[in-house]
Order: structure tokens, then sequence, then C-alpha cells
């Protein structure tokens, strides 16, 4: 494998994604599961004709096919453009008042093109906000995504939810509310983002983290077995997680929607020149990305350089 060095920089430090969850130390915010099957306790915002409703497991609420798309429990809160999807418009939602403890989880996932994958549908931030709607703190996250097929009914999908965690200890005590805003990443599609099984943690109950996976994008030739010729891979084989969780591997190339899977792919179905790889590792519940510029030059692999990924 040809030298490769490790680029990797943290999501925000209050904004992590959790591996286990104490359910002793939870509170769950009022109808923070919304299995009430309303947006009691919380209120909805809408920017330039933004949408947040509620929405039940097995029916149909998008364009794509959501009928296979399992929910915790029965009820999510989605939160979306509207449906011709101007980068201004804004769903909003945001919680009651409640006393700050050490911090608050919930459960996101945003939807996707399963034919034509999209890395990066949409724009979803967090926001805790005082009793008085001032901001004190705002991340924009990124979700676990599901690729979904067009009508309904279509076809099965794959995709969890992702769990996130603010740490909200700097304003222990005060009353605050948590707020979730999004719109979508590209002008004209209004992929939706659903929020779910919102907690408080008490204070001294903050959760223990994982440790984060690290992404390393490389190269390296194999050899053919009967003709004389060496092809080249995309590697990932220096990749790693500190705590011995099995990584699953995706590979971007060149703007890609379509990602190449495995932890080393061939690449000799491409053009002699320039290109980038973009690497993405997941844990199952974190994840971490490193992007690889290299040139191919009659399968052989003359140049790479990493640069920094995220977490």
């Amino acid at each position: 494998m040809l030298p490769a060095k490790t680029h990797n920089s943290v999501l925000a430090a209050l904004i992590l994604l959790l591996a286990s969850l104490p359910v002793a130390a939870q509170e769950l915010l009022p109808n923070g599961d919304f299995e009430s099957g309303t947006l009691d306790g919380w209120t909805v915002s809408r920017l330039n004709r933004g949408v947040v409703n509620v929405v039940g497991e097995g029916t149909c609420f998008s364009d794509n096919d959501t009928t296979y798309l399992q929910i915790p429990g029965n009820y999510a809160a989605a939160v979306r453009s509207s449906d011709d999807a101007p980068l201004d418009s804004i769903g909003v939602l945001t919680s009651d008042v409640f006393t700050a403890g050490d911090g608050v989880l919930f459960r996101a996932i945003s939807e996707t093109r399963a034919e034509r994958w999209v890395a990066d549908p949409v724009d979803f931030d967090v926001l805790l906000l005082d009793a008085n709607n001032q901001t004190l703190f705002q991340q924009r996250v990124t979700t676990a995504l599901v690729g979904l097929h067009p009508g309904c009914p279509s076809a099965p999908n794959t995709g969890g939810f992702s769990t996130h965690y603010v740490d909200t200890r700097p304003w222990q005590d005060q009353e605050v509310r948590i707020q979730f805003r999004q719109n979508t990443g590209r002008e004209g599609v209004g992929f939706f983002t659903l929020v779910d099984d919102v907690y408080r943690y008490p204070a001294g109950q903050a959760p223990v983290f994982p440790g984060q996976p690290v992404a390393v994008a490389g190269t390296s030739l194999i050899e053919d077995p009967v003709l004389p010729y060496e092809f080249l891979n995309l590697d990932a084989r220096l990749s790693a997680d500190p705590d011995g969780q099995n990584l699953s591997y995706r590979w971007f190339i060149d703007g890609e929607t379509t990602p190449r899977e495995g932890e080393t792919v061939p690449v000799d179905d491409l053009e002699n020149g320039n290109h980038t790889a973009v690497l993405v590792v997941s844990d199952g519940l974190n994840v971490a990305t490193d992007t690889l510029r290299f040139a191919v030059f009659d399968t052989m692999a003359v140049s790479e350089e990493q640069s920094g990924g995220t977490q």
C-alpha cells in the first residue's frame, strides 16, 4: 500500500453519536416520541412554506416509498422544505420549555434516492434556545440516510435512525428549548428528515460515548493472476475503530452519487488522469470520512494525496 496520512476533524464537541442508551437515566420530553400522533408539546414554525407534521409507520408520506420504513414506535415528526423545495424553505420544530440537565438525546434519519444516491440531501440543524427563544447553541448535524424508491408501494429499503446527543451542561438548571430546523440541500428536491425519541438526561446522568472510527483512504496495486498487469485498487485497510467495531466502507468517486462498497475496490474502469475519491466509514453509529486525490496511468497510481475528513 502506498503511504497514507490520517486526517480527522471531529464533528463539533457538543454533537456526538451515541453507542448505548442507559435507560434509567433518560427522561422523555413531553410527547418526545410523538406516539400521541400529534405535535402536542411542540411548536411548529414555517419559513417560506416549510413543512412539519407527524408521520406514521407503514404509510406513504413522500413521493418516494416510505411504507417499508421502520420508525421507533409508530410515529415520528417529519421536518422538510416545501414541495417545490427552494433553499430558503425551512421547517422548524421547537419543544416546550424544560430544565436543562446534562444533555438531550434524539434520533433522526433523512431521505435520499436509492437509485441516484445523494450523499448530502438536506441541511439539518439542532439549536438550543433559552426560554425567550434566544439561541444558546447551534450545530449542523449529519443524520443517517435511507435510500427510497419512487412511488408507493415500490420496493423495500434499508436504513436505521442515527442517535445524536447535545451536551447541555453549560446551561444546567436553566429553562431551555430544543429546536430542529431543516431545509433541502438540493434546490427543487425536498427530502424529509424524521425526528424521534427526544430525551433529556438529568444532571449527573450524562451517557458514556464510544471512540470515533478513523478513515484512511489509500491505494494498492493488485497483480492479475493471468496477465502481466497490476490493477489499481482504492484501499481502506488502514482505517480502524478504537473499540474494535466492524466497519462498513463506501467510496464516492469523482462526484458519483452511487457509492462503490468494500474495504478495497478496483478502479481499472477509470480513464487515465486525475481523480478524487471520498471514503466514508461507519461502525454502525459513528461516521468518518477521508478524501483521496490520485492519478491513473495505465492502471498505475502515480500520485496520491489525502485531505482532512470529518467525523
